[in-house]
């Protein structure tokens, strides 16, 4: 085992795991915009930069085990993502912590409790590993699982630290309202779907624009035999090719700013643009994708079980073979651009087909919306 408590201060203080981020700092957009990346991420990086990562998203657990997005009913464990082929599922067993799970690639290499900053290794067998956290006292409140990737991230899961041991938490009101409202999408007119992919609404430029989309997307998706793996590729290639604009979102936020033409263009925005390409990208396979406005928990040590207070935010819910898909890809990266300068970070897969419950401890929807991009430049 290993003492982490040096880095987990840092996570507590930053919202952030600093220290494993890889940066790399470009010139203004005008002069360097990044390239896009079609393979395996993998650019090289010529320098690095000691900068401030973008707020890492909250922890994350769940009451209700949910596999392939059916209930399965109260148990003291918590399913971290519906994806079979990378998945933790954290037991309770009083104050044991028990983390068991698949990961196709072996990433995941160790875990610990915040409240200690003991780590300990997983131990696998084939693509499947154990991790033991034994005996973790506490004095009740909250605490939060780290749990380290062999790329040098961490995923944090939020719990619940009673006197008797450890418990998931409960927003199981916050989970049925998610989705009660992703279920009954509203329409998004026409005129306000051709803004969303060019400032000027112009129908002419939109083409324009849709193409672009279209070219990148069918890249992006080559060889990729069915619609949740693409889902899934789109993702990972906005994390790792967009960059949250925090000039933009320090100063004000317009419509050009999360306009897919702005996007393509400066490879920069915030979350309504993320959630925005991601939308756009999905459609042009043939993916149904909505567009969720709502709130989000940003503090890396909090959750809607503790503070009722959330930031506005944007992502997405695919529909994908009958069942529901949540997916926040500006959460997924740490890409940002501040002061004129893009800075290059690692990117985590955390958000993508994470189930109703986990997503509504930091995620709370106000509305869904349906984009209908082709519709709109007919």
């Amino acid at each position: 085992m290993k003492k982490h408590s040096a880095v987990i201060a840092a996570l507590a203080l930053l919202s952030v795991a600093a220290a494993f981020a890889v940066t790399i700092a470009c010139n203004s957009a005008a002069k360097r915009t990044p390239d896009f990346v079609f393979s395996d991420p993998s650019p090289a990086v010529a320098s690095t930069v000691e900068s401030e990562p973008p707020p890492l998203p909250p922890a994350q657990t769940e009451e209700s085990s949910e596999i392939g997005g059916e209930p399965q009913g109260l148990i003291p464990s918590v399913i971290t993502s519906n994806d079979p082929r990378n998945f933790s599922k954290i037991v309770f067993d009083g104050f044991d912590i028990i983390i068991e799970g698949v990961s196709a690639d072996r990433l995941i290499v160790s875990a610990c409790l915040f409240s200690d900053g003991v780590e300990e290794p997983a131990e696998y067998d084939g693509d499947s590993y154990r991790i033991v956290l034994k005996d973790k006292k506490t004095d009740g409140g909250f605490d939060t699982i780290y749990i380290y990737t062999a790329a040098g991230v961490v995923l944090d899961y939020r719990v619940c630290a009673a006197p008797d041991g450890f418990k998931s938490i409960d927003t199981s009101d916050i989970a049925e309202n998610n989705f009660r409202l992703a279920q009954t999408p509203a329409d998004l007119p026409i005129e306000g779907v051709l803004q969303y992919i060019t400032p000027d609404g112009d129908p002419s430029r939109a083409r324009e624009v849709m193409a672009q989309v279209e070219e990148i997307s069918d890249r992006i998706c080559e060889g990729i035999p069915d619609d949740y793996a693409k889902a899934m590729a789109i993702s990972e290639w906005v994390a790792e090719n967009i960059y949250y604009d925090f000039d933009a979102s320090e100063s004000s936020v317009t419509a050009e700013t999360v306009s897919l033409s702005h996007v393509l263009e400066t490879h920069r925005t915030v979350c309504g643009g993320f959630s925005n390409i991601y939308s756009a990208l999905c459609a042009a396979q043939g993916i149904t994708v909505y567009n969720v406005q709502g709130e989000a928990v940003s503090d890396v040590l909090n959750s809607f079980a503790e503070t009722d207070t959330g930031s506005f935010h944007e992502w997405n819910y695919a529909v994908i073979d009958g069942k529901g898909v949540w997916a926040d890809a500006c959460w997924e990266t740490y890409n940002y651009y501040r002061d004129g300068q893009y800075v290059y970070g690692k990117t985590r897969s955390k958000y993508f087909d994470i189930s109703d419950s986990v997503m509504s401890y930091d995620h709370r929807v106000k509305v869904c919306w349906s984009r209908d991009y082709y519709a709109a430049i007919e």
